[in-house]
């Protein structure tokens, strides 16, 4: 089984009342099969009025502060951040998570 544990962002799962604008975001994987390692990872950030930035899928394992590089985040109402990853063994993988920034 493969599964994506913890979508955080700064810190938090789901958190309410981010005040960065440029925030940091972090997962993890966890799989029963051994050898199982990210190759890759999709993340967008998406609000009520539509995507606000999206990385493309990006050739990485990196999956601790990675960085927000989109225009800088004003206060929408309902944010929601999308992670999809592939891994190793060619699975891929999705995971959906919300943010509230503070005004």
């Amino acid at each position: 089984m493969l599964t994506i544990q913890e979508l955080k962002t700064e810190y938090r799962v789901n958190p309410l009342g981010i005040d960065l604008k440029e925030p940091r975001f972090s997962w993890k994987i966890k799989s029963s099969e051994n050898d199982t390692m990210q190759a890759s990872y999709h993340l967008s950030i998406v609000s009520q009025n539509g995507t606000v930035w999206d990385t493309g899928e990006v050739q990485s394992d990196q999956s601790v502060h990675v960085p927000y590089k989109g225009e800088a985040l004003l206060q929408p109402p309902d944010t929601r951040s999308k992670l999809e990853l592939k891994t190793t063994m060619v699975r891929k993988l999705q995971q959906k998570g919300r943010l509230k920034l503070d005004s």
